[in-house]
């Protein structure tokens, strides 16, 4: 989970930089700057929340059938 959440900051930073630097490169005004970045926050925020959850709900899924599998040979044990 660590190594996943690692690889999501290191693409937001990358993309970041990209936004600067194109953003620079067009010469656009503060305001403009100020407003693009947020929205890009804002999308962000969403998307990284909508992946924990998807996570988070496919992992719980995941345990589920594996506790499902181990009742299943436990009982054929007994």
């Amino acid at each position: 989970m660590e190594i996943i959440l690692g690889i999501v900051l290191g693409i937001l930073v990358i993309l970041n930089v990209l936004l600067f630097w194109r953003l620079s490169v067009t010469k656009m005004s503060s305001n403009e700057l100020v407003e693009k970045i947020n929205k890009l926050e804002m999308q962000l925020i969403k998307e990284f929340g909508d992946f924990r959850n998807n996570f988070s709900r496919d992992l719980n899924n995941d345990f589920e059938k594996l506790n499902e599998k181990i009742d299943q040979r436990l009982n054929y044990i007994n």
